[in-house]
This record gives C-alpha cells, sequence and structure tokens, in this order.
C-alpha cells in the first residue's frame, strides 16, 4: 500500500498538453522525482 498516491496528474500550458493520465505512488522509505526532459523550462515535482 502507497503511503502518497498521486492519479490521473495532467500538466497544460495553454492547449498543449505536456502530461496526461500519469499514476505515481510512493511507498515510505522511497523517494520519487517527475521532471521534463527539457530542464531550463521544467520545474520538478519531487516527493
Amino acid at each position: 500500500m502507497a503511503d502518497v498516491s498521486l492519479n490521473a496528474i495532467r500538466k497544460s500550458f495553454g492547449s498543449i498538453e505536456v502530461i496526461k493520465g500519469v499514476d505515481l505512488d510512493i511507498t515510505s522509505g522511497n523517494s520519487s522525482c517527475l521532471s521534463a526532459l527539457r530542464a531550463a523550462a521544467s520545474r520538478p515535482c519531487c516527493a
């Protein structure tokens, strides 16, 4: 069982959808980071 669950994550810039329907489960003792390939324009989501 996950301690943190994120479901159907979406991110858009205007009409351009760059993340669509991502699910992320994080269990105690683990860390995760979601980042874009173009680091200069992205802000990572870390937990």
